[in-house]
């Protein structure tokens, strides 16, 4: 199992392992909030043609989460042209 240290360091071009199954990072997302800096990685996988995202959390001690974001929403879009946000 990698250590924090070297999940952090992760860049684009590396090799990943996740549940057995080999990726490659596509690009890496660097985010910081506050303070409150994480990663997060697209992966990819030429053999199973799937991607998936792995965030690699700001503290240590909290979990490294791998997840598939390409779910069904559920609903379809309205097609509006804006979007609203805090009543903005």
């Amino acid at each position: 199992m990698a250590t924090w240290d070297e999940l952090s360091a992760l860049r684009p071009g590396a090799a990943v392992r996740v549940r057995g199954e080999e990726f490659l990072i596509e690009r890496t997302i660097r985010f910081d909030q506050d303070g409150c800096e994480w990663f997060e990685h697209r992966l990819s996988s030429d053999s199973s043609g799937r991607s998936l995202w792995l965030e690699i959390p700001a503290d240590r001690d909290d979990p490294v989460i791998a997840y598939d974001s390409s779910a069904v929403l559920g609903f379809k879009p309205d097609g509006g042209p804006e979007i609203e946000h805090g009543g903005e």
